[in-house]
């Protein structure tokens, strides 16, 4: 493995414009893959205490990211299968090392107490939250969450740039990836009764702290809002 990091590291400083390897290693692993980092648990963490009025909706809401997460991992494989090592491509040592780490988004869910916390951690202090719901915050992995407009610009959404093929195509794998998110959000709707209550508005990202944050309820009708 460590022949695999120092040769991603090369060939990122050569196709990204990246030169250390310390910032190498945070944008396309995330910090916890660094030699010198703690392991950190693979699995959703739920911060808060669950009731049992809770129980249901944080069991059906942990499915739903649980399955977000595998979807995004097989999707994830097959783009870089499909999209050949060349223009727009990741060349071959820097998709042995996402196979290595799947690259998987993050999804932590927070319950009880901990939700107006991790909202005001966020800079959404005050938001108006139902007595019984959770709250998700979901974020891409780390080169998706920074790269997300270099290329794609024949898919949906704005502000994508053409990159011409000269370095590895983020946007690309973006957009097909959200589409997974979206439809693994929309089957979890329908199928648990969930509604999904965007916190932050369109456009308002953070790459280093979360892409979406959602209040997360149970609904009488089916009920999805995003954009």
């Amino acid at each position: 493995m460590a022949d695999i990091e120092e040769n991603l590291v090369r060939e990122l400083a050569e196709k990204q414009g990246i030169r250390d390897q310390r910032e190498a290693y945070d944008l396309v692993f995330g910090a916890e893959w660094r030699r010198d980092a703690v392991n950190i648990d693979s699995e959703t963490p739920i911060h808060g205490e669950v009731t049992p009025e809770m129980e249901a909706l944080t069991q059906d809401v942990l499915e739903f990211c649980q399955v977000a997460i595998n979807r995004f991992r097989v999707e994830f494989k097959k783009l870089m299968a499909d999209k050949e090592v060349g223009e727009g491509g990741m060349g071959p040592v820097l998709a042995e090392a996402i196979k290595e780490k799947h690259l998987s988004p993050n999804f932590e869910i927070y319950v009880a107490g901990e939700r107006q916390k991790i909202l005001e951690q966020l800079g959404y202090e005050g938001f108006p939250l139902e007595k019984t719901s959770a709250i998700v915050v979901f974020n891409l992995p780390k080169p998706l969450a920074e790269w997300w407009w270099k290329g794609g610009v024949d898919l949906w959404g704005e502000k994508g740039e053409d990159v011409g093929g000269k370095v590895v195509e983020w946007g690309y794998f973006y957009r097909m990836l959200m589409d997974e998110i979206w439809s693994v959000q929309s089957e979890a709707a329908d199928e648990h009764n969930l509604g999904f209550w965007r916190v932050n508005p369109p456009r308002e990202h953070d790459p280093h702290k979360f892409y979406y944050i959602w209040e997360i309820t149970k609904q009488d009708n089916d009920w999805l809002d995003e954009e």
